[in-house]
């Protein structure tokens, strides 16, 4: 029941970098300023998101939590462009290569996976505090699973927030009343006719 946007978070963060414009690659965040970038009702999803969207396309359980390549569903992700004939899109993905940014010395320094990667933050950290990553590589069809330095600049993809509201609801005559799943906060509410 997830619902991923289909193509990079392009909101501008202060410090943030456009560095393909036209390109899909979206805005370059850093960890933190990813947490900032989803617009409302969407998420940076966590690394629990991304293994429930990688095991609905068909990774194996046991795969999920292993750092480095895993599984074979990277064409379901990838765009049909700039793959090297590698890339499907039969989710409507669409990932395209974007590689990474960091800063060097104050100097600005582009990953040189530029075009051989598509790579995003999720918005989960380790047991070290060190945040995952996932990447789709040209080379081959697995996804990588793994930890990155959050002063790196990634793009990002965002997931609907889910909303589930569980409530009674009672009707007794000209009176209504809506009560929560827990019983907490009742709501009752009397018809009144028009006369």
């Amino acid at each position: 029941n997830q619902k991923w946007m289909a193509q990079n978070i392009a909101y501008k963060v202060e410090g943030s970098y456009n560095l393909a414009e036209g390109r899909g690659a979206g805005q370059y965040y850093d960890w933190g300023q990813a947490q900032l970038a989803c617009p409302f009702g969407w998420h940076l999803p966590t690394d629990e998101e991304w293994k429930a969207l990688e095991a609905e396309l068909g990774m194996s359980t046991a795969e999920l939590d292993n750092i480095g390549a895993r599984g074979s569903i990277a064409p379901k992700l990838k765009s049909t462009l700039r793959w090297d004939g590698r890339g499907l899109n039969s989710t409507g993905f669409r990932a395209q290569p974007n590689g990474f940014y960091r800063k060097v010395n104050l100097a600005d320094t582009i990953g040189a996976a530029q075009s051989f990667s598509a790579l995003y933050w999720t918005a989960s950290k380790d047991q070290n505090q060190e945040p995952f990553f996932r990447a789709l590589k040209i080379e081959d069809d697995a996804v990588y699973r793994d930890i990155r330095d959050d002063a790196e600049f990634l793009p990002c993809r965002c997931v609907k927030d889910s909303c589930s509201i569980n409530f009674d609801l009672t009707v007794a005559g000209n009176s209504i009343s809506i009560t929560n799943a827990t019983g907490a906060a009742p709501y009752s509410y009397t018809l009144l006719q028009e006369s």
